[in-house]
């Protein structure tokens, strides 16, 4: 279940496995109608995995489903810093 991936997705990260959180998450997103915070949490686990353009395409799918997604604002802000002025063009 889409909610089991979600925690699964949690605990990697909690536990630095970036790349498995993205893999778990990234299973979530598709599982089921997906909400801003999992495309969020996926967005954060790219993000320290160190696949910044993966996290602003995320981010955005969240802001898609909320725009006022307050953390999702903030990583993608984050997200055009690591990548520069070629990345906030997107």
């Amino acid at each position: 279940p889409q909610r089991l991936l979600y925690s699964q997705g949690l605990a990697y990260t909690a536990l630095g496995r970036y790349d498995n959180a993205v893999d778990v998450l990234s299973a979530a997103v598709i599982r089921r109608q997906p909400t801003a915070e999992i495309f969020y949490r996926l967005a954060e686990a790219q993000m320290l995995a160190g696949r910044a353009d993966h996290a602003a395409t995320s981010a955005r799918e969240a802001l898609a489903l909320d725009p006022r997604h307050e953390p999702s604002l903030r990583l993608l802000g984050r997200t055009e810093l690591a990548l520069g002025p070629a990345g906030a063009i997107r």
